[in-house]
């Protein structure tokens, strides 16, 4: 099975079909047009034992098959497909020889051969600006049952384009990071209502309803479960922007989006950093017109400027996290009606060393956090994988070898006696 483009400017290609083809004029796609009339990411190409479909992922100008919109359809032989300015023609069989460098699928399993995937969504957990995020279970044959995270997308937001483009990208590109300190996605589907991915669930508690159980109990977070979280989180940033993709280049993917809320402590002691969802790619960051997005009261300086961002941006935040788990300070506030003022205090605003509010911390630990949130970026750790090294090297030099059973037993210790007190509290 194949495609040939017939007409537009890249007639004249043929192309043998695989399992999944993403085509659009984005870079991240399998197979990239040179149209301006195509979305980003226009549609996609499926092939199942009964033979291929094609969906269109809300196109701005659609996708139509023999002259007829469609949104979904089971294509047949000779079929002609125009997206955008592009007109394609679908081929089950052909006598043509291919072009140079494609080839043929493998023989074999191919295909959607293995079925759907199901999910019952259990308890919705939370709300956000893009969604809603439920706890589910995904099923399988024979009673199998796996238990996830599942983040729906608004509707509206569903409906544009732009927004859809940019979300099917970086999802497929987030499902390739595999460390033990990120969320794992698993899967990106579509349903009546929009987008969904599912992912890892963790069963624990957010960073910010940590600070928050501490701030209750009128304890400070330890100095060295601060430089422990921190080193966790850093070591996530370091393999995001460095890890490789498919064509052996580093993704340099920037989180955009780091704040208590994003980070997790599951029961086990593990430290996972969440959503992905408005993460960008450095080098792609340069070429687009930014926009803002992420939590205002943890974005740096070149973000809250709407300035290109590499993974210095994502230190710069992550700065702010360690320096409220050392001092339980947040030093941007934002308020309702007043987003401009407060992107204006983290453009010029002069931040005061951690002992301003906290005396007695060791002078490589006030030093580490002041260097991440220093305002020009290329005064800052090279990586976020220096900022890992330096938190362990004090930690080593403090003779404290923590471990995620550690984290786990003080976690749980601060839950039972956040517990214990509101229950006084309400007796």
């Amino acid at each position: 099975m194949e495609l040939e483009v017939l007409e537009g400017p890249d007639a004249g290609i043929r192309i043998a079909l695989p399992p999944m083809l993403l085509v659009g004029r984005s870079g991240n796609n399998d197979l990239v047009l040179q149209d301006p009339a195509l979305s980003k990411v226009h549609c996609r190409f499926r092939m199942s034992g009964n033979g291929v479909t094609l969906t269109d992922l809300g196109s701005t100008n659609g996708t139509l098959v023999n002259g007829m919109t469609v949104l979904e359809c089971r294509l047949k032989d000779g079929d002609r497909i125009l997206v955008g300015d592009t007109l394609l023609q679908f081929h089950t069989h052909t006598d043509k020889p291919l072009s140079p460098g494609t080839q043929h699928a493998p023989q074999g399993l191919q295909g959607e051969v293995f079925g759907q995937i199901g999910y019952t969504l259990n308890r919705k957990i939370a709300d956000g600006g893009m969604g809603s995020i439920y706890e589910a279970v995904q099923f399988g044959a024979e009673g199998f049952e796996k238990r996830v995270a599942v983040k729906t997308i608004l509707p509206g937001l569903s409906e544009k384009d732009d927004f859809v483009s940019s979300f099917v990208a970086e999802a497929r590109l987030a499902a390739d990071l595999v460390h033990p300190n990120i969320v794992q996605i698993y899967h990106l589907g579509r349903y009546a209502g929009g987008y969904y991915i599912a992912m890892e669930y963790v069963d624990g508690i957010t960073l910010g309803h940590f600070l928050r159980m501490h701030k209750r109990l009128n304890i400070a977070v330890p100095v060295v479960w601060a430089v422990y979280l921190t080193s966790s989180v850093a070591r996530a940033l370091d393999y995001a922007y460095c890890h490789v993709d498919r064509h052996g280049d580093p993704m340099e993917m920037v989180h955009r989006d780091i704040s208590p809320n994003n980070i997790m402590i599951d029961r086990d002691g593990g430290v996972k950093l969440a959503d992905f969802g408005v993460a960008r790619i450095a080098r792609e960051s340069a070429k687009q017109d930014q926009e803002l997005v992420g939590c205002v009261e943890f974005m740096s300086p070149e973000q809250a400027a709407c300035m290109p961002l590499d993974g210095r941006s994502d230190q710069f935040a992550l700065g702010l996290v360690f320096y409220e788990l050392l001092t339980g300070i947040r030093i941007f506030r934002s308020t309702p009606g007043q987003l401009e003022k407060t992107l204006e205090e983290i453009k010029t605003a002069v931040i005061p060393p951690p002992q301003h509010y906290f005396d007695g911390l060791a002078e490589d630990v006030c030093a580490m956090v002041m260097k991440m949130l220093r305002k020009k970026p290329q005064d800052r750790y090279r990586d976020a994988g220096m900022v890992a090294d330096a938190c362990d090297a004090h930690l080593r030099l403090c003779g404290c070898l923590l471990t995620a059973a550690d984290l786990a037993a003080y976690t749980e210790d601060i839950v039972w006696q956040y517990a214990n007190e509101r229950e006084d509290h309400y007796v």
